[in-house]
């Protein structure tokens, strides 16, 4: 049962991040704020599916302990999940990321307006 959630998961997932990329083209025209906020979007549903496909639940904790200043967040990369799901607990946020991540089409264009 596992392994069917899981591909439909993926179907879905990759459905879905296609579908926003495309639509959310004007996006690329307008300032940061815009991919920013459609890139929280794309982490929000992808949270949604998640719980509703695979019935994994995400949990934010700690937010308390952080300090009011800038500050970093370092995380492991084990997954792909923190892409998106960081996207979420953070208001504004920088990543650092392989230049090659930009040239893959759209996905990329978005990365680079990002900033």
């Amino acid at each position: 049962m596992i392994v069917v959630r899981s591909l439909i998961f993926n179907v879905v997932f990759y459905s879905h991040m296609v579908t926003l990329l495309i639509v959310g083209l004007p996006a690329l025209l307008m300032p940061r704020r815009a991919v920013y906020l459609l890139g929280r979007t794309w982490a929000r549903n992808s949270l949604w599916l998640l719980e509703k496909i695979c019935n994994t639940r995400v949990e934010f904790r700690g937010f308390d302990k952080l300090p009011k200043s800038p500050y970093i967040v370092a995380s492991k990369h084990q997954s792909m999940w923190e892409t998106f799901a960081l996207i979420m607990m953070f208001d504004d946020f920088c990543y650092i990321l392989k230049k090659e991540l930009t040239y893959i089409p759209f996905f990329g264009w978005y990365l680079w307006k990002a900033d």
